[in-house]
């Protein structure tokens, strides 16, 4: 659920980012196996459509450790602004192999969930107009929220111990989405940082294209 917020504006604000359907299909397909976890493809709708039509699709990475145990405490992992995936691939990984169920997404229009037909389409936050990186980081924290509904339905995982794991843009993400939602008790987020807007606006070569 949504945090509670008295403050009639602040409730408005946060209406944004409630589910209009909470009930979702998803996939989970093994693609991988070690000594002490399972690899998975998972993939679910998002809860909001943006601008790629592939991006309406979440894609996940799922690492489940092998062996008995149940009420696992879990994580989500939220990659940064570059799209490269292999350092939080060795920590889901890692994290499997401790016993730590691991669920990272693709953030929209990353990934799998990049503009297959013409790859000028997708493009990084900082390069995006203002409504679509809004738009982008908005539906970021509803797959986040969803993929978090996800783990807790699970019944090898303990749904009040689900952290997020953000680093850099993921941080923003993790922490936007910390800000929304009050159930992810332990979170770690890395190098990210404050004040959005004035990152965006703020004169620099990284984000010329979102201010134009």
């Amino acid at each position: 659920d949504l945090c509670p917020a008295p403050d009639p504006v602040l409730q408005a604000r946060l209406a944004g980012y409630a589910f209009t359907d909470k009930d979702f299909a998803w996939t989970l397909r093994e693609v991988g196996r070690g000594e002490k976890h399972v690899l998975h493809w998972l993939r679910f709708p998002s809860a909001l459509k943006g601008q790629v039509r592939e991006s309406d699709v979440v894609w996940a990475r799922y690492w489940e450790p092998l062996g008995p145990g149940t009420r696992r405490p879990a994580v989500i992992l939220i990659h940064w602004l570059a799209g490269t995936f292999e350092t939080l691939e060795i920590i889901g990984r890692r994290l499997a192999e401790s016993g730590i169920p691991a669920l990272m997404i693709y953030l929209p229009e990353y990934g799998p969930r990049a503009s297959k037909d013409d790859p000028r389409k997708s493009a990084k936050l900082t390069r995006q107009d203002m409504d679509r990186a809004v738009a982008n980081l908005r539906q970021g924290v509803l797959d986040v929220r969803r993929a978090g509904d996800w783990l807790a339905s699970r019944p090898s995982i303990e749904p009040s111990r689900i952290g997020l794991v953000g680093i850099s843009l993921g941080a923003l993400i993790g922490a936007l989405t910390l800000g929304v939602d009050d159930r992810f008790g332990r979170s770690v987020l890395f190098i990210g940082g404050g004040d959005l807007p004035s990152i965006l606006l703020h004169d620099s070569r990284e984000t010329a294209a979102a201010r134009r």
